[in-house]
């Protein structure tokens, strides 16, 4: 591919082609070919037989945009697509007796249009002839291309410019592709599939696939204790574990699957004994046990698990500042998390800890006297302050967690 010199390259190569037509070198006479912009064009030369081509844009290539070049890695490795780019020129003529009712512009701009003609592909000798680019190396051919632009595109062209306007023609020239210094990856190969390298057994089976958790009751959330379920297709196995990483702590200790399991659901209590629960995020996914000793495990795909703070205790105490509330919760806080206590709308920080912490504390402040619903908001997941009602099925606020203030 070629480097930061191509654009240059391109635009002195086809400067050299129309110099070097003979014939064009007869109706230019001093063979005047410029590269100005068409405001600038004749200021030097401005009673002269002229060809002005003038690169007027320069686009991204959508074909080569995003692709990886053969020569600049294998399948598999990441690296660094080129610059891919489509340059835009103006070709104008100008001639001495435009204005003497002899129009000789209209003769040379045919034959520059005859030479781009003629030449549709930029030749790697006459690219590395007339620069110190490398673009001649490139795989992709530089291509000269006519194209048609309409009346309004030349008038904004034009206007642009603020220049008479000259009767044009315009080419596209594709693609020039610019290799930055920029390096990627490159994976070493393969050895073995597996430990064995055996890989996974290959069956007509169809795999385990998660597609959502059921909650008890509907809860925006699972609490710790609960029994919740994970649904799919093709679970069925025998001693599966239900893997759990939180977004910012990491994996924590599989669960077992409970013994009523099926084919397309799942049952798993989030127990407390193997390790520690944090509030958050949490991917679930299943894993498989290898079919063979020392061979590799099968794991599905992942679902989010929204794990919720349960408040266990309200108390109010007096704090250094006055009436206090002390909130005490399950799984604990972890000193980089964020607590709030809220107050039916009011909202209250809790007082941050360096340490792992099952309780909060608030300073209540002026809050004015009245019956309050508590939440905990643990980095802006809440806990659920509501009960569902066993003989009606309906929603209500638990009495547990509100309080009373005098």
């Amino acid at each position: 591919m070629s480097d930061a010199q191509a654009i240059y390259a391109v635009t002195a190569t086809l400067k050299r082609m129309l110099e070097k037509d003979e014939e064009l070198k007869e109706l230019l006479g001093s063979q005047v070919v410029t590269v100005r912009p068409p405001d600038k064009a004749r200021d030097s030369e401005p009673t002269k037989n002229q060809i002005n081509l003038f690169l007027y844009g320069v686009t991204f290539n959508a074909a080569y945009r995003n692709m990886d070049m053969p020569d600049r890695g294998r399948s598999g490795e990441a690296a660094t697509p080129p610059l891919a780019l489509d340059l835009h020129y103006l070709l104008t003529a100008y001639g001495e007796e435009d204005d003497r009712g002899e129009p000789k512009s209209h003769a040379m701009l045919s034959r520059a249009m005859l030479v781009f003609h003629e030449t549709p592909v930029l030749a790697r000798e006459a690219i590395q002839n007339n620069s110190d680019s490398n673009l001649n190396r490139q795989i992709e051919r530089v291509r000269i291309t006519p194209q048609t632009l309409t009346i309004e595109d030349l008038y904004k062209l034009w206007t642009t410019f603020q220049a008479p306007y000259r009767v044009s023609t315009a080419y596209q020239v594709s693609v020039v592709l610019i290799e930055g210094e920029a390096t990627g990856r490159r994976p070493l190969p393969v050895l073995r599939r597996g430990k064995l390298d055996r890989g996974w057994p290959a069956t007509a089976a169809a795999p385990p696939v998660l597609s959502g958790v059921r909650l008890p009751l509907g809860q925006p959330g699972a609490r710790l204790r609960d029994r919740v379920f994970l649904l799919g297709t093709a679970l069925e196995g025998v001693n599966r574990e239900v893997r759990f990483t939180h977004g910012r702590f990491g994996e924590r200790p599989t669960l077992k699957v409970g013994a009523d399991a099926t084919a397309t659901t799942l049952p798993v209590t989030l127990d407390e004994t193997p390790g520690p629960w944090w509030t958050g995020i949490y991917s679930v996914s299943v894993r498989y046990p290898p079919p063979i000793e020392n061979d590799i495990a099968r794991t599905t795909n992942e679902v989010a698990l929204v794990v919720i703070p349960t408040v266990t205790n309200i108390a109010k105490v007096t704090g250094p500042n006055g009436p206090a509330l002390r909130v005490e919760c399950s799984p604990p806080i972890a000193p980089n998390q964020r607590a709030i206590v809220l107050l039916d709308d009011h909202e209250f920080p809790a007082t941050g800890s360096n340490s792992v912490q099952n309780r909060v504390q608030i300073d209540l402040g002026e809050l004015a006297a009245g019956t309050y619903v508590v939440r905990l908001r643990v980095d802006g997941v809440d806990s659920s302050p509501v009960d569902i009602d066993a003989v009606t099925g309906l929603p209500e606020f638990s009495p547990k967690q509100t309080v009373t203030l005098p």
